[in-house]
């Protein structure tokens, strides 16, 4: 009997600490995977953050250009309501929607989406009001019963009272919510009293929120909350899974093995002495799994006991462990649809080319490309069509790219793509090949036009790094570049000054 617990201390206590040792190790891989997802998290909040200061930005010039405007005063002076409305449509873009004109009392002179409407009274509207005093404002308004995001200012002729005013404004909708988001596999949402705006929902399991600010002025209306919502990370979910299986494993190994080897291993002593030494050999060197192996093939194939059973066995759930330790790493760096690298695994490749440049001096670019109008081809031809053309376009950058090139899926229908020694102009000359590539695909061939409009092709913005750009910075830039590639009429590269 003491033989018998010396044999199963001998071969059980390896066997548990082992599993235990995998099993930590997994524990702190998923550690690791969480803490990279917060840095991946907090990469989105910075687009989502960089897009609406974008946006400000973009509304704020645009009422600086128009009421800083002697031809715009003269105008508003004469209540010339046709060169107002002309004037203002030459500024109309997916970040604006509407532009009033207003006189000193208040009156609506023109307004850009209605050439038709005007003489409403906007002086008891609050940025109209402001402005009217000579003060200009920013922030969230209400303009014929919806809520806006405005910028509102002065018109001035000679610097004495204010002839009137000029608003720019964006309806808040779903549709300009997703564009803020676009990309980033975030969500945001906008409540008032009587009123939530939120991007499109999405079937993710909610993970937290963070409050973020649109820099709104004295006066404006204040939401009672705006924030970024963040989703759950699938491929962490399914880690967790599998960390939740391998713990009932290793609890089942620790019940049933020391129950097999009471009933077998009496009398057995030499073959399972042969089985501790190469349990001992697993649980001292961790990457001796095909030694114990071929020990356990050599001793036992001759052999018909029992023992020969439970090293067969053993030898096979080594196996499976490696299998399924293959599996995990791949899971973790692999995007499952296109094969392509995913965003944990770029995140860090470009942590270290950034150490690398600094090192060596050397230069590198990046591309971040989106497929454009993906959502069309999504609605036409359905979510599958639209997962074949992801993964035709996939197969178009590799066949294309440098065997250095590490090409990597960024988020939806976004690819990432880090071209180590690559100065701005080669980055250039390689998005156009992409781009051409990929517009010569029969993919546009197979869904249903409307008028001049192309599905499929991208839309490519290329930065070169330079010193001292963080990840996010050198993304951001990129984005940047995409973005005016977007609105400069899409299928077309844009490189990031």
């Amino acid at each position: 009997m003491k033989l018998t617990i010396r044999v199963i201390s001998a071969a059980v206590i390896p066997s548990i600490l082992l599993l235990i040792t995998l099993l930590y190790q997994l524990t702190t891989f998923i550690s690791l995977e969480k803490q990279s997802s917060e840095r991946e998290d907090i990469l989105k909040y910075s687009l989502v953050v960089s897009r609406i200061d974008s946006l400000l930005h973009e509304l704020e010039n645009t009422a600086g250009i128009l009421s800083s405007s002697r031809d715009t005063a003269e105008a508003i002076q004469e209540a010339d309501t046709s060169f107002l409305y002309e004037w203002s449509r030459l500024f109309h873009s997916d970040k604006i929607s509407k532009i009033l004109f207003t006189d000193s009392k208040g009156l609506i002179l023109s307004r850009s989406d209605n050439h038709f409407i005007f003489s409403n009274d906007l002086s008891d509207t609050a940025p109209v009001k402001q402005a009217l005093s000579g003060e200009s404002t920013r922030g969230f308004f209400r303009l014929d019963g919806t809520v806006h995001l405005a910028s509102t200012k002065p018109v001035y002729l000679h610097r004495d009272n204010p002839l009137g005013t000029v608003v720019v404004a964006v309806e808040i909708t779903p549709y300009l919510l997703d564009t803020l988001t676009q990309g980033s596999g975030l969500g945001l949402r906008i409540r008032f009293d009587d009123n939530l705006y939120t991007s499109s929902e999405d079937h993710q399991s909610l993970y937290y929120t963070k409050e973020i600010s649109f820099g709104e002025s004295s006066g404006s209306l204040l939401p009672s909350e705006s924030s970024v919502f963040f989703y759950q990370h699938r491929q962490l979910l399914r880690m967790e899974e599998l960390r939740k299986q391998f713990s009932w494993a290793l609890l089942l190994v620790s019940l049933l093995l020391p129950l097999v080897l009471i009933l077998t291993l009496r009398g057995y002593l030499r073959p399972y002495s042969i089985l501790l030494t190469g349990l001992s050999r697993m649980a001292k060197d961790r990457g001796s799994f095909q030694e114990v192996r071929d020990l356990f093939r050599k001793t036992y194939t001759r052999s018909k006991n029992e023992v020969s059973l439970i090293a067969a066995a053993v030898s096979e759930f080594t196996l499976a462990m490696e299998e399924n330790l293959v599996k995990l790493e791949q899971l973790s760096t692999t995007d499952q649809l296109t094969g392509l690298c995913n965003r944990r695994h770029i995140d860090l490749v470009l942590h270290s080319e950034i150490e690398r440049a600094e090192r060596y001096h050397t230069a590198f670019s990046v591309l971040l490309c989106d497929v454009d109008h993906f959502k069309k081809i999504n609605d036409d031809l359905g979510h599958n069509e639209g997962d074949q053309v992801l993964q035709e376009i996939a197969r178009a950058l590799k066949k294309n790219c440098r065997s250095t090139d590490i090409i990597s899926r960024w988020g939806g229908e976004e690819f990432l793509i880090l071209s180590p020694g690559v100065s701005l102009e080669g980055a250039v000359i390689l998005a156009e090949k992409l781009r051409g590539a990929v517009s010569s695909l029969a993919i546009h061939t197979r869904w249903k036009t409307k008028g001049s409009l192309r599905a499929g092709t991208l839309s490519i913005g290329v930065a070169q790094y330079r010193t001292p750009d963080s990840p996010s910075e050198l993304i951001i830039r990129a984005d940047k570049a995409l973005y005016r590639a977007k609105t400069a009429g899409r299928n077309r590269v844009i490189s990031a000054g």
